[in-house]
């Protein structure tokens, strides 16, 4: 009596699967080291958009002090009494106009809230980002407090309060002139 034994291959499609885990455990790496690389970009985006933004804000608190110094400088006080620009500065120029950055700054708003208070408002766009600056003074006796908060976005002035992607930043300085 022959009897053949035959052995089953039980090796069958080791490689196989070999090669597929071997796949699969590379492409998830990759895909993690993908997504980690476009974070990366993402955060690196959003810095560079932060960084527009603080130096609008930071140029509308420099604009605003520089206007407020020389306004200090007799004759006019440019954000009290005689209010936001005095035309007898020999800096203002034709028009009663004031550059700061470049940009003419003409287009401000003055209010009154209360008594001894007042409320300077100017934008500064420079296109590709804008600062919307707040200069609030308040005299009490001879001291004059003063407030001025700049609000600088990554984007244009006309378009901060409806582009998805604008990135604020703001910057208060108070101080006092007595």
């Amino acid at each position: 009596m022959n009897k053949k034994i035959q052995k089953k291959n039980t090796e069958e499609g080791v490689a196989l699967l070999m090669a597929v885990l071997t796949v699969s455990i590379l492409l998830a790496i990759g895909l993690t080291m993908l997504s980690f690389v476009i974070k990366q970009f993402s955060i690196t985006s959003s810095s560079r958009e932060s960084v527009n933004a603080i130096y609008a804000a930071d140029a509308g608190i420099e604009c605003a002090l520089l206007w407020d110094i020389r306004g200090h400088e007799p004759p006019p006080d440019f954000f009290g009494a005689l209010v936001f620009p005095a035309t007898t500065n020999p800096d203002i120029g034709a028009g009663n106009t004031i550059m700061c950055s470049g940009t003419d700054i003409s287009g401000w708003t003055v209010d009154y809230p209360a008594a001894n208070t007042v409320v300077t408002t100017f934008e500064l766009d420079f296109g590709t980002s804008c600062a919307i600056v707040e200069v609030t003074k308040l005299l009490v006796g001879i001291v004059e407090n003063t407030s001025v908060r700049s609000n600088g976005y990554n984007v244009g002035c006309g378009t901060y309060d409806t582009d998805l992607n604008a990135v604020e930043r703001t910057i208060k300085v108070d101080y006092i002139f007595s």
